[in-house]
């Protein structure tokens, strides 16, 4: 190892070839929802390939990246990991009412139609906010502890496994509620997409590399390795996966293995972000060690693509299913609206830059109306989920594709 790695640090600063992976991810997460949020375009190819590439990289490719960040950010103390896992898990919060609840129940309070008052119960969710927020407030808890990265990467690893354990094994209880408070950490019948047990072994992979990545003294040389290595490796692995079911894993190209990501799809799922950013180091490298601009912007802004792409997606779902009682069926647009909202997100990014300097977590630490806001954001949440709850004849979520037509 010695080859490859240095005493002293050596990489600090911005890494091209993790600001290519985050921006790689972001143009395929808005995608993937346009097209799954707002686009009726049934089992053809371009779905088969979305859900391919976010099988394989994906969420699993942010949590990485998370994990990584978490050890290039300044202050890597217990209380700091504390801080801002709560504002993240808020600011989770907050997206839900402004993407789910409050456009649903205007729908409903209007057409009185059962599905939005349902879509609107969704305030409630295990989403990759409320993951990357338990995620950090476990992390502040493991720091507090001083466990070694080794010790953070196993126990990550059992939490998979028990993950894995519980979905086949252990009965859930019947009530939603119950189900969707248990669904933030592991997958229940409720909206689960992203529970803590399952995917918290992509934040610990991503740390134990960060905590690595400092200190490479010649990447060209590991990164060949890396690619050399893992490339076959994982291209083995995928065409059986995906060829061949296997009895105690469910179907590859599925909800069910999305949101449960079971140990062997985890670790070459890892083994394949890094390979990835061998390769996207290795083009870099060639091109003179610079990125186009967007790819730093969005790697520097990735909490803000996914927050404000979402706002241009779920709302107008909800618009099209109050008008149209259906979502378009175009791929073309599509794709036209996928790049639409995509320089939407830059304009409005760069607008608050220049002008409006807002951050809604910079906001929810601040000492004086930091509690406040959020304990408004909580009581918010929980009034919302207490008027939907008894109007709702069928809950909506991923097991049922939201009871969309």
């Amino acid at each position: 190892m010695n080859n490859y790695f240095s005493n002293e640090k050596i990489n600090t600063g911005r890494q091209l070839e993790v600001d290519v992976l985050k921006a790689i991810c972001i143009i395929g997460m808005v995608t993937i929802h346009v097209f799954d949020d707002c686009i009726d375009n049934g089992d053809n190819s371009f779905e088969f390939l979305q859900n391919v590439l976010g099988m394989i990289i994906g969420a699993a490719g942010f949590m990485l990246c998370m994990g990584i960040g978490m050890r290039y950010t300044r202050n890597q103390s217990p209380q700091a990991y504390l801080t801002r896992g709560i504002a993240i898990l808020t600011v989770g919060q907050l997206l839900n009412i402004l993407r789910n609840a409050l456009p649903n129940l205007i729908a409903y309070w209007i057409t009185q139609d059962q599905w939005f008052v349902a879509n609107s119960f969704l305030v409630f969710q295990a989403d990759i906010l409320s993951f990357a927020g338990l995620a950090f407030i476990l992390m502040a808890v493991m720091r507090k502890f001083k466990l070694s990265n080794r010790a953070i990467l196993c126990i990550a690893i059992a939490m998979n496994l028990i993950s894995w354990l519980v979905h086949y094994k252990v009965t859930m209880p019947e009530n939603y509620i119950v189900n969707q408070i248990l669904g933030y950490f592991v997958i229940t019948r409720a909206e689960s997409y992203f529970p803590l047990f399952s995917y918290f072994v992509f934040v610990a992979a991503g740390f134990t590399i960060g905590t690595l990545l400092p200190y490479i003294k010649d990447k060209q040389k590991l990164y060949t390795r890396i690619i050399v290595i893992c490339v076959p490796l994982c291209t083995v692995y995928y065409l059986f996966r995906m060829n061949y079911n296997v009895s105690f894993m469910p179907v590859y190209i599925s909800d069910e293995n999305y949101s449960l990501y079971p140990g062997p799809d985890a670790i070459v799922s890892v083994l394949t972000s890094v390979a990835a950013m061998a390769c996207f180091y290795m083009l870099s490298h060639r091109a003179g060690d610079r990125i186009p601009r967007w790819v730093a912007h969005m790697s520097e802004n990735i909490n803000s693509y996914y927050c404000i792409s979402y706002m241009f997606i779920l709302p107008v779902q909800t618009l099209l299913m109050a008008v149209n009682g259906h979502l378009l069926t175009t791929d073309s647009v599509g794709t036209i609206y996928t790049i639409l909202v995509l320089v939407a997100c830059w304009l409005i990014i760069e607008f608050n830059k220049k002008y409006i300097h807002f951050s809604p977590t910079a906001l929810l630490t601040k000492k004086t109306v930091g509690p406040v806001m959020m304990v408004s954001i909580w009581v918010i949440s929980f009034a919302i989920a207490i008027y939907a709850y008894p109007r709702i004849d069928e809950f909506v979520n991923i097991w049922n594709d939201y009871l969309l037509p």
